[in-house]
């Protein structure tokens, strides 16, 4: 089945990360959510045995009026496959992220899985994946099976979670693919919806999707055991890849298969670092970056130059100083120290390795899409990114973009390699515009795109 789908899927897929302030309080309310949005989705059966019924039968479970209680469950057909499984609805899962956010993706829950090796929650059904925006694509039905997993115990009550999100609990031999969520590096909120919307795009394409949680970079005292400087949220996130390519198998991946990487907003700075970090050759296949934080060594520089208008950036400057942990003055002045910082989470430092530059087909092919206008992330830094990737020499800095563009806008060029792509859509914000669930606005940004994608325009 055809990738090109899947972004366009993808793009519909990350629609609450975009509300704020009265519009979450007025759409995120779970109740009306599930009123109005949740959508009924196909699910491969669960099992159980007939023994009140004396007959010792394998029942499937088809629905989940269907679910008995008696606690043993089965993956297969045979029963012979018992699982641990809890049933669970939308309001409740819906309620549980949007309550004490903060600790959302700690490591906690109330009856560990007995039959797991790891440490983890028992096997539910995604609810959040029954969101309309997640099915948009009708070619994925099925509502996929997710469960909680340890990926790291800090020992000071922080412990952070991995979530496994397969749509048959028994497949075996599935590409892996990581997705981190975004939130300006210090927010988890209703951008962690997207790992349940986002999933059936994956799961249904015979994926297993893992969504790994990290520290934040700045936090409030409820979430204070997880706070980390910038370098140690990289560090968490590599360690979920590592999580992935060793423990992986256990949940149906094949570690033998290339992985394919996704991030949002922040989340998509993780991914491109991880990306073009050497230890990674070979790993990673594909990486798939919505409106990422291409550089921030790139900006602050930009930014200081007054290439980027400072009344249009304020906001990003100061998500990237709370970030880094420094004073407006210290990121206006820099420091040999934090320029050291500066570079080393920098996209382009890491495209100056030699490695790089000898070896472009071992490095995964990274496509970016993000809006021309976008208020947050300036688009320039995009294609400073991917002409400097295809080894071609770039003015620096790059001539501005207006953002005077209407239309769907893609460059995709090649230098011998395919290094990847830019989709830039045009007039769009950050997050291309598609908060807060459907509008006619949305629709008109993405019918053009489906008609890029589906021109074969990227190639993956």
């Amino acid at each position: 089945m055809s990738n090109f789908r899947l972004i366009f899927s993808l793009l519909l897929a990350i629609l609450l990360s975009g509300c704020s302030g009265e519009e979450k309080l007025e759409i995120l309310a779970c109740d009306l959510l599930s009123a109005t949005e949740v959508a009924e989705m196909d699910r491969n059966p669960l099992y159980y045995r007939d023994d009140i019924g004396g007959s010792g039968a394998c029942i499937a479970i088809n629905s989940p009026n269907e679910f008995v209680n008696t606690g043993d469950y089965f993956s297969d057909s045979s029963c012979s496959n018992q699982i641990s499984f809890v049933q669970t609805d939308f309001i409740t899962e819906c309620q549980g992220l949007l309550g004490d956010n903060k600790r959302f993706g700690y490591a906690d829950w109330e009856h560990p899985d007995p039959l797991d090796t790891h440490d983890s929650s028992p096997w539910m059904l995604s609810q959040l994946s029954r969101l309309r925006a997640s099915s948009v694509d009708q070619t994925v039905h099925h509502q996929p099976y997710f469960k909680r997993v340890l990926l790291k115990d800090f020992g000071n009550g922080c412990r952070l979670e991995i979530d496994v999100y397969k749509e048959d609990i028994n497949a075996t031999g599935l590409k892996a693919a990581i997705y981190y969520h975004g939130g300006s590096w210090n927010l988890r909120d209703s951008s962690t919806f997207s790992h349940g919307e986002i999933s059936p795009n994956f799961t249904g394409r015979g994926y297993v999707f893992f969504a790994p949680f990290y520290r934040l970079a700045v936090t409030d005292p409820v979430a204070a055991d997880c706070e980390g400087t910038m370098e140690e949220l990289i560090e968490d996130t590599q360690t979920a890849v590592n999580w992935v390519m060793s423990n992986g198998a256990d949940y149906g991946a094949d570690t033998n298969q290339q992985i394919v990487l996704m991030g949002s907003s922040a989340g998509g700075h993780i991914s491109g670092l991880l990306s073009l970090d050497i230890n990674n050759n070979n790993i990673i296949s594909d990486t798939i970056l919505l409106y990422p934080a291409t550089d921030l060594s790139f900006f602050i520089n930009n930014y200081e130059s007054g290439l980027f208008y400072r009344n249009q950036y304020t906001s990003t400057f100061n998500i990237v100083r709370r970030a880094l942990g420094v004073t407006a003055e210290e990121l206006m002045n820099p420091d040999v120290d934090l320029q050291n910082r500066l570079e080393n989470i920098s996209m382009f430092n890491k495209l100056e390795d030699p490695t790089y530059k000898n070896n472009l087909t071992a490095y995964p092919k990274i496509h970016m899409i993000g809006g021309s206008r976008d208020s947050l992330i300036p688009p320039e830094g995009y294609f400073y990114l991917h002409e400097t990737m295809a080894g071609r020499n770039v003015p620096s800095p790059p001539s501005v973009y207006d953002g005077s563009i209407n239309n769907i806008y893609q460059q995709v060029r090649n230098n011998g390699t395919n290094v990847g792509s830019v989709l830039l859509v045009g007039g769009a914000d950050h997050i291309l515009d598609l908060k807060c669930f459907f509008s006619d606005r949305m629709r008109a940004i993405l019918t053009p795109i489906v008609a890029s994608l589906s021109g074969g325009g990227m190639n993956f």
